[in-house]
């Protein structure tokens, strides 16, 4: 099993425990990782941001997104980049 394929099974499988037990399941996101590096996310939100680092892959941020059952991801561009710098340092609404 990949890290992708473990990481959207993993989400799936306790997405759909949570449903049939409490009619609802919140946000869950993961990311794995095998030790030669590879890796996989997956999420039940809308969009998921997450770094991956490794001796092979260099610092990079990246957004999830599910589609149907299977999570999709890329990097993110210096737009996203801005704008999240921006929501963060945005003073807090009450």
């Amino acid at each position: 099993m990949t890290p992708q394929q473990a990481a959207d099974s993993v989400v799936c499988e306790l997405e759909d425990k949570l449903m049939s037990r409490f009619g609802r399941a919140g946000d869950l996101s993961v990311v794995c990782m095998n030790r030669r590096g590879e890796f996989g996310a997956a999420t039940n939100i809308k969009t998921f941001s997450f770094v991956v680092a490794s001796a092979t892959q260099p610092l990079t941020v990246f957004c999830a997104e599910r589609v149907r059952e299977k999570t999709h991801y890329r990097p993110v561009d210096d737009e996203w980049m801005q704008a999240y710098a921006a929501r963060i340092r945005a003073p807090i609404e009450e």
